[in-house]
């Protein structure tokens, strides 16, 4: 990992102290100059909070969390596409399956994933020895950094790893659970196994520190609490935590915790009105349990999911499928996040008449920027619809038909009054539970993932314009494994050409 580390090593005194994310107004009027130095990030818990912040700044970054995981997260998939005539070559090789090692789609997730793990590294290393701290500060810096890593490393282990439950003992990532400097020995691949085994580490030993900050900081008075505990959402904390680990768990197959967890996460929580799933999933909402903020000022402008998605004043280069939006109900309220271009008429700039938007395809508009302005719009990254899903599919697979019943029609009649609440068990129950994801969570970046922790077939017909039709145990199934970055290959001494992933 020697190119990696000589990279953090040069730009980490400008980055891991972050001096400008979009996370809580507090922070956001941070100004560049406030930002502290490598030196001093820990020498009072203003600059080590500096330093968290830093780590989150990353994570917002286009080319991983912001845009990059979840964008790929469904364009390998049979329910988005890309326009076939405007796509200005973003993501191709991606929705066509062809991503190569030397690619920027695998080998820039890959970095900056790593960076956010070094960043992450640094606190938990280094919290302890804060002086003005008090114990449950420690705890927090030190619990957020853990989740960071392990939601990082549970990210990178779905992409460039084997699926869990197919095979843990197969290579998976680098475990860099400790700092390491540029001319330290390198680390090899970890199995599956042991990647998933340091991602529950972190959480389980995260959520007690979680939990001792949150109940020393709730003494205070609302006004002297910290910006970062009252926003909710804009930090890791014992719910997101909580459904990191129910995802995690979910990739293994471990129902009874990954239910677990997936209740905690959702307790209490009130699910989004059918209004607000067309208001444009760009602001946290009362399901929200985690979003990447941005403002006005600090986003990613055309490099943003808004961007992307939404039909006008962007990229504008995402499609949904024919056979996928009709599986949605009529009256289902999400349909309308897919009207069909031939129907919204606009007239260019030059032109004299009104010409439809796309007379081809689909269009999304689920996804849509804050007042018009492309790319201001908060990336919500977890919500209690997915816990309760994760919950629904877990308590099927349980044989408590009954409970996944009601948790599905949770779901189904909030975006659809008129759903009658399903008689379907067994095998017939699940399938129904995962069609939900995909008509729930549809642009969020799950799809990817759920075809490989479920060995799933991948076949997309409809009016895809790239085809596939492969099942697990195909030679092609390769595919929905990135290859491990060619940059990381040569750079590392601990790597081989040997170490690639199958098929590359």
């Amino acid at each position: 990992m020697k190119f990696l580390n000589k990279y953090i090593k040069l730009v980490v005194a400008a980055t891991i102290i972050g001096s400008t994310l979009s996370c809580s107004d507090e922070f956001l009027d941070t100004k560049p100059e406030t930002a502290v130095s490598y030196e001093e990030a820990f020498e009072s818990i203003t600059n080590a909070e500096s330093a968290l912040v830093g780590m989150y700044n990353n994570l917002s970054a286009y080319n991983f969390d912001g845009l990059y995981a979840p964008i790929m997260g469904d364009l390998v998939g049979e329910d988005l596409l890309l326009d076939s005539k405007q796509n200005w070559g973003w993501f191709l090789s991606v929705y066509q399956l062809e991503t190569l090692p030397n690619y920027t789609w695998a080998a820039e997730p890959w970095s900056s994933g790593y960076f956010l793990i070094y960043q992450a590294n640094q606190i938990i290393e280094n919290a302890d020895r804060v002086p003005d701290a008090t114990d449950a500060q420690k705890g927090n810096l030190k619990g957020q950094a853990m989740v960071m890593r392990a939601a990082t490393m549970l990210k990178l282990v779905q992409m460039f790893g084997e699926a869990y439950t197919v095979n843990p003992g197969a290579p998976g990532i680098l475990n860099a659970n400790t700092t390491k400097e540029w001319d330290e020995e390198d680390i090899a691949r970890s199995t599956v196994g042991d990647c998933y085994g340091q991602i529950l580490q972190d959480l389980e030993d995260a959520i007690p520190m979680l939990e001792a900050y949150a109940a020393e900081v709730s003494e205070l008075p609302v006004s002297e609490q910290p910006q970062m505990f009252r926003d909710a959402t804009a930090f890791f904390n014992v719910r997101s935590a909580n459904a990191v680990l129910a995802r995690a768990y979910l990739d293994m197959q471990n129902w009874e915790k990954a239910r677990e967890h997936a209740a905690i996460a959702k307790e209490d929580i009130t699910l989004m009105q059918i209004d607000e799933l067309l208001s444009g999933f760009n602001f946290p909402n009362s399901e929200t349990l985690y979003s990447i903020k941005y403002t006005a000022e600090d986003n990613n402008i055309y490099l943003s999911i808004p961007s992307f998605y939404f039909p006008l004043g962007g990229y504008s280069s995402m499609r949904a499928d024919t056979s996928f939006v009709d599986t949605y109900n009529d009256f289902d309220v999400r349909k309308k996040w897919f009207p069909h271009g031939r129907d919204l008429m606009v007239r260019w700039s030059g032109s004299e008449e009104d010409v439809p938007l796309d007379a081809d395809n689909y269009v999304v508009l689920k996804f849509q920027s804050i007042n018009g302005q492309t790319g201001y719009a908060q990336r919500i990254s977890i919500r209690a619809s997915e816990m309760y899903l994760i919950e629904a599919e877990c308590e099927a697979e349980l044989g408590n038909d009954t409970k996944a019943q009601e948790l599905l029609y949770s779901i189904q009649r909030r975006a659809y009054p008129g759903a009658v609440k399903s008689g379907n068990t067994g095998q017939a129950l699940i399938d129904e539970i995962l069609l939900e994801r995909r008509k729930e969570l549809v642009g969020e970046g799950f799809r990817w993932n759920d075809i490989k922790r479920r060995s799933l077939p991948f076949k997309r017909n409809g009016h895809h314009w790239s085809k596939w039709d492969f099942q697990f145990g195909d030679e092609d199934y390769y595919r929905l494994t990135f290859p491990i970055p060619q940059s990381e290959i040569d750079n590392n001494s601990a790597l081989s050409e040997a170490d690639q992933n199958p098929g590359y």
